[in-house]
């Protein structure tokens, strides 16, 4: 069970204000852009949603939800970070059990996430350097509530 002061500071809509990797070297990198966009959806029945994309993507050629060709699948699915499911909080940590993922590796497993919440403002951080592109690197997203 979630404690329910924590539960309910958390419960909303939050809106994505940064997405940054960073490498054991401390390079950083902005996979969606420096100006992403996106939300973070909490609800009372302790579901969370992840919903990042970079800002400006490119249209498909036609106006067919199903019908871009394979480049434009790859290009816009390269630019959106999505995955949900139930969540629960260990310490101060957000363990989301994945239901569903634009990533399917990570359905039916567990994403958890460092959280600092302070006012208007949620932080949520990968507890472990995790493979993104190619290197080890640790996420960060910065969100403010909407």
């Amino acid at each position: 069970m979630i404690d329910r002061s924590v539960r309910e500071r958390l419960r909303g809509a939050w809106r994505l204000k940064s997405f940054v990797f960073t490498d054991e070297a401390g390079g950083t990198w902005h996979p969606l852009g420096r100006a992403p966009s996106g939300f973070l959806f909490i609800t009372e029945d302790d579901y969370v949603s992840f919903n990042f994309m970079a800002a400006h993507r490119p249209g498909f050629a036609s106006d067919d939800l199903f019908a871009g060709g394979a480049d434009e699948l790859a290009a816009a699915a390269k630019a959106v970070v999505s995955f949900a499911g139930p969540f629960r909080i260990n310490g101060a940590t957000l363990v989301v059990d994945v239901q569903y993922s634009l990533f399917p590796n990570w359905i039916g497993k567990t994403q958890v996430r460092a959280f600092e919440l302070e006012a208007d403002e949620l932080v949520l951080r990968t507890v472990r350097p995790m493979p993104f592109a190619g290197a080890l690197r640790r996420a960060e997203a910065r969100l403010l509530r909407a």
